[in-house]
């Protein structure tokens, strides 16, 4: 493969003792999912878990291994955070794509599989693997590098990550909405609440961009919430959107 081919991927400041950890914590997980492999069903979630790392592995050969080797030896020497650039090709954004989603189902499998000996994936080391996984995709997609630093305080803005849109939402509206929920993405935020209790009307361009934003950040490995009054949800259940966006009802104001 040419240098042409190859994308950059910069993980800026990343945490080493928590991606040690997380390391750890996902070879044990795969050293036992080894064994269930061996009298498992093909279909089961260790046996597709491994199948698919091993298809990775093949597809991509040693193309990271040197950067991964300097994250390690900058574990032996007790540094705190890591700078590192990947050089990767393009199809890297399909695959970090579904290993997120593979990692998802694996966590739930866990959580319900009392016979396992290795526990779900802690929150901190999941929103490392989110941080890292989104960078792989939004990276390779064109846009630039969100620090590890930069990702935790915009996860820990809960009210920067909603947007509340106030009266009808439709061909005159939607632009301004796109602009905001635009806005987040190029911040890289990973978890984006659409605020719809105010709308009164919305058109077919309206759910069009709820659509787009949903399925956009969905590839992204982010997520969106939709809230929504009634006469919106019930647009929705008649579109037959409803099992998509899964519109969810407005808070009810604080009794006095």
């Amino acid at each position: 493969m040419s240098s042409q081919e190859l994308v950059d991927v910069r993980l800026l400041g990343l945490p080493v003792d928590l991606w040690r950890r997380a390391s750890s914590h996902q070879e044990a997980l795969q050293r036992e999912f080894e064994i269930i492999r061996t009298t498992g069903v093909a279909e089961s979630v260790p046996h597709r878990l491994l199948e698919l790392i091993d298809s990775f592995r093949t597809q991509f050969g040693d193309t990271s291994d040197a950067t991964w080797d300097e994250l390690r030896l900058a574990a032996e020497a007790g540094e705190s955070a890591k700078d590192l650039t990947f050089r990767v090709p393009p199809a890297a954004a399909w695959a970090a794509q579904e290993l997120g989603k593979m990692m998802t189902e694996v966590d739930a499998y866990c959580q319900g599989g009392g016979h396992l000996l290795t526990l779900a994936t802690p929150s901190d080391q999941v929103a490392l693997r989110d941080w890292i996984l989104g960078e792989f995709i939004q990276q390779i997609d064109g846009r630039g590098p969100v620090s590890w630093e930069e990702f935790v305080l915009a996860g820990k803005r809960d009210e920067a990550d909603r947007i509340v849109f106030d009266g009808a939402l439709d061909l005159a509206t939607a632009g301004g909405l796109r602009d905001e929920i635009q806005e987040r993405r190029r911040r890289g935020i990973r978890k984006l609440v659409v605020d719809l209790s105010r709308v009164g009307f919305v058109d077919s361009i309206g759910i069009s961009l709820l659509v787009t934003t949903h399925n956009r950040l969905e590839e992204e490995g982010a997520t969106m919430r939709l809230i929504a009054p009634r006469r919106v949800q019930e647009l929705l259940r008649l579109t037959g959107l409803t099992e998509l966006l899964k519109p969810e009802d407005p808070p009810q104001p604080a009794s006095t």
